[in-house]
């Protein structure tokens, strides 16, 4: 394999990029790191969030400002509410991270749809 120099570009977002048939994204939280590596010809964008569970998150207040109505009233449902919850929001933060936009500011106007599949949640996006 050849030894390749990479030039680190950034879009009208700010999000970097190479200009190389890759697309990648990078997430950390407490000390956890995950990168996400597409190759190919076709630049697709793509996203990945990961979160480390703390107890001292005070879920309510968050939900309020992060979860869409329909994504609050699925958390009812789930066997694990803090589970659910960073399901939800990982989903969602991944979303914007893949094209570089800011959506922090209106999270809860985002909706995800929940499709079972099997024993497990996989997520759609409705709108953004």
């Amino acid at each position: 394999m050849q030894k390749r120099i990479w030039q680190f570009f950034t879009n009208k977002n700010g999000k970097p990029f190479v200009k190389e048939p890759l697309s990648f994204n990078l997430s950390h939280s407490s000390g956890a790191v995950a990168l996400a590596v597409l190759k190919g010809n076709n630049q697709l964008n793509i996203g990945i969030d990961i979160e480390v569970y703390k107890k001292e998150w005070v879920l309510q207040a968050l939900t309020k400002s992060v979860l869409h109505p329909a994504e609050r009233n699925h958390l009812t449902t789930t066997p694990n509410i803090n589970q659910g919850f960073l399901k939800i929001w990982t989903a969602k933060e991944s979303r914007p991270k893949a094209v570089g936009c800011e959506l922090a500011d209106r999270l809860n106007t985002i909706e995800l749809c929940f499709i079972p599949i099997r024993f497990n949640q996989s997520f759609r996006f409705l709108n953004c």
